[in-house]
């Protein structure tokens, strides 16, 4: 844990020794979400016990008071790791991350929510009977704060999913899933460290994790996602947009050589909707189609992602050959 870090008197590791499930969530500044988020984890009905660790990263706009008066009402479930500093997303992450005890590890972040009460029970009693299931996830719902209308996250709608299935694209939301502990941890120590840091978030542990077993998907609508104007995946700046654009090719074509799958398809569909995203982008925010375009052809080539490098390789066939043994 950071220096800067210290968690919140409570009772949690007498009262859960052993944890089936780590919900984890990191808030900062979600003041007008936290209680609905918070709420929807304490409403869950389970046969089991879970701990609730709130990674709360000194928020200024009253989140951080609502978080401690959870605490205090909860002292046997929740667990509140904080700062006297803000540490950054990646940060507060991780040392939430490296808290979890449990056999299991759920997220639902500070702006999001869950809407199932029985949403862990379900996705725990999966995985109990398929110790091949790496990540179990659930179908669930898009919310535009802005709207607010609501439709259904989009999916492929498939029950499991396989590699090649998350190199079109990611097929799952953070909010809705269920990982194994001891796999997402190989991640976070064997190879994040060594690979390239793309924008996508857990994008990058769901293909890893499909290397140890396999991803499968409940149709039950358990979890609400927030979308905001401006979030961790979600830009109003043009020039954010389009680097976040091509992070997510690059990420794709990066597992693709890993996986050691044909990535010329990717590479093609990477420069062609690069430049469709220039052209739509500076049409939206009337801007010069040159200066955007230029942006794009140094996202593709100047600033595309490195191949990965041979350690990497070695790593993952090594946790690839794991899986082939058991």
């Amino acid at each position: 844990m950071d220096a800067f870090s210290y968690e919140l008197k409570n009772n949690v590791l007498n009262a859960v020794p052993e944890p089936m499930v780590s919900i984890r969530t990191s808030a900062y500044n979600h003041a007008g979400y936290i209680r609905e988020c918070i709420e929807g984890i304490l409403n869950q009905k389970t046969d089991f016990k879970f701990e609730y660790i709130i990674g709360e990263d000194f928020s200024t706009d009253g989140t951080r008071e609502i978080v401690f008066e959870y605490a205090e009402k909860y002292p046997d479930i929740i667990r509140v790791i904080t700062a006297d500093r803000n540490l950054g997303m990646k940060m507060n992450g991780q040392r939430c991350i490296d808290a979890c005890r449990g056999k299991y590890i759920a997220i639902c972040e500070g702006d999001d929510f869950w809407i199932d009460s029985y949403k862990l029970q379900k996705q725990v009693d999966y995985m109990e009977s398929h110790p091949e299931c790496a990540v179990c996830a659930t179908e669930g719902y898009r919310l535009n704060q802005a709207t607010g209308e609501m439709a259904e996250l989009p999916t492929l709608g498939l029950e499991t999913y396989t590699p090649q299935d998350f190199l079109e694209g990611n097929q799952i939301f953070t909010l809705t899933t269920l990982a194994r502990a001891s796999w997402a941890r190989e991640f976070y120590t064997e190879i994040e460290p060594i690979a390239p840091r793309f924008m996508m978030g857990d994008y990058t542990l769901w293909l890893y994790m499909l290397t140890r077993g396999t991803i499968h998907k409940l149709s039950d609508k358990c979890a609400v996602y927030r979308e905001l104007s401006q979030s961790a995946s979600h830009y109003k700046d043009p020039y954010k947009q389009l680097r976040f654009a091509a992070s997510s090719y690059d990420l794709r074509l990066f597992y693709n050589r890993l996986y050691k799958f044909s990535s010329s398809s990717m590479l093609f569909r990477k420069f062609k909707n690069i430049y469709l995203w220039c052209l739509h982008l500076a049409h939206e925010h009337n801007l010069k189609r040159r200066s955007l375009l230029w942006e794009g052809f140094k996202l593709c080539t100047i600033e595309a992602a490195s191949l990965p490098s041979r350690k990497l390789r070695l790593a993952f066939k090594q946790l690839q050959n794991k899986k082939a043994l058991k």
